[in-house]
């Protein structure tokens, strides 16, 4: 029962944070509704008995990536925004019920009584960090350099417009 509450609760979490990343308009409430889905992938790992990747996900994304974003957000010049909420989170909120809704009805109909460690008995965390950090290492760290690179591109096409 207790999968089922934490399951409900990342699932709300995703797609409540997802849906107002969408609708809004204010970018610090989109970065903090994106730190929430960030939180909720987390708690969805800490279910699938993948602690290590709950960890990463919250170091490298919610740590480094959110931060990024932050940085460019007040660098773009979020002082411009006065309003923030701008009335569309009723629509995330509707949006997020439903989606919720749906999910859970699917999941009571076609899910299973099983843990969830039963359901890929051969994905281990240590399988994971294995080919991760040996075949996929340079697609990982080419991706770090290319949102380095769009955070830089950014910040350059703001200051050449102020200027």
């Amino acid at each position: 029962m207790g999968i089922w509450v934490a399951f409900i609760l990342c699932t709300f979490a995703v797609l409540g944070g997802g849906s107002i990343v969408l609708f809004s308009r204010h970018p610090l409430v989109m970065a903090l509704a994106f730190l929430l889905v960030l939180i909720g992938i987390a708690g969805f790992f800490l279910i699938l008995e993948a602690p290590f990747l709950a960890f990463l996900q919250l170091l490298i994304y919610a740590g480094g990536v959110l931060v990024l974003v932050l940085f460019v957000a007040w660098m773009v010049g979020v002082q411009r925004y006065t309003s923030f909420f701008s009335g569309r989170e009723l629509l995330s909120f509707i949006l997020v019920l439903f989606q919720t809704g749906l999910l859970i009805f699917l999941f009571y109909r076609f899910g299973s009584n099983s843990s969830p460690s039963q359901w890929f008995p051969e994905a281990t965390t240590r399988a994971f960090a294995e080919e991760l950090f040996s075949k996929f290492i340079y697609p990982f760290e080419l991706t770090s350099l290319f949102f380095l690179l769009v955070a830089l591109s950014a910040v350059y096409f703001v200051r050449r417009g102020q200027s």
